[in-house]
Order: C-alpha cells, then sequence, then structure tokens
C-alpha cells in the first residue's frame, strides 16, 4: 500500500473513532471560495510580429482583487446562517449604503 492510500486509510479511521463521540450537528466542514469582481481573460490575440498587444478592462483593481467567501456547513446537512466575507476595499471601509446581516465582515490591504 503506497504512502497516500495508508494516510487516507489512517484519517477515516481516526476520524471515525473521534467522530463517534459528537452528533452530526455538531460536526462542521468549511472551505473559502473566491469571487473575482471583474472576470477577465489571460488571453489575447494579435498578429505575428506585433510589438505590443493591447487589451480593455472596466477596471485595472478589479482585475487584480476579489472577494473571499468561506460558508459552513455542518453533517447534517445544515448551511450556517452566518457566512464570513473577506472584502478588499481602500481604506478598509464599507460603502455606507451596504447593510449586512448574518455576515462576518474583514478586510484585506
Amino acid at each position: 500500500m503506497d504512502f497516500i492510500e495508508k494516510s487516507k486509510k489512517d484519517f477515516v479511521l481516526k476520524y471515525n473513532e473521534v467522530s463517534a463521540h459528537f452528533k452530526a450537528s455538531e460536526i462542521f466542514n468549511t472551505d473559502h471560495t473566491g469571487v473575482e469582481k471583474e472576470l477577465h481573460s489571460t488571453r489575447t490575440i494579435s498578429f505575428s510580429g506585433d510589438k505590443k498587444t493591447f487589451a480593455a478592462v472596466q477596471s485595472k483593481n478589479a482585475t487584480t482583487h476579489s472577494y473571499t467567501l468561506q460558508p459552513i456547513i455542518s453533517l447534517d446537512g445544515r448551511l450556517f446562517e452566518t457566512i464570513y466575507l473577506c472584502l478588499q476595499e481602500q481604506g478598509g471601509k464599507l460603502c455606507i449604503n451596504q447593510i449586512f446581516t448574518n455576515v462576518i465582515r474583514s478586510f484585506s490591504r
């Protein structure tokens, strides 16, 4: 058995041993996902020999920054009402008109 298979089996055995002490509603899984402000292609097309190739985007800043969302779900299938949201906002401040409920917010710089 190779190292990865053994590691996988060891993890499952340990998980079954530990999780037996908890209800399904007390076991959680979470993962984050990045959402880009502006979708853009990393490819362009130009003629062979061109010295420069130009592209247009609505916001240069939006092509390099994204939001991060991190939902939490329990083993019994309940999605938490609160979600973690990390925003990249200049000065670390939200627009005054935005209203969030059940959201934990943080900012990156």
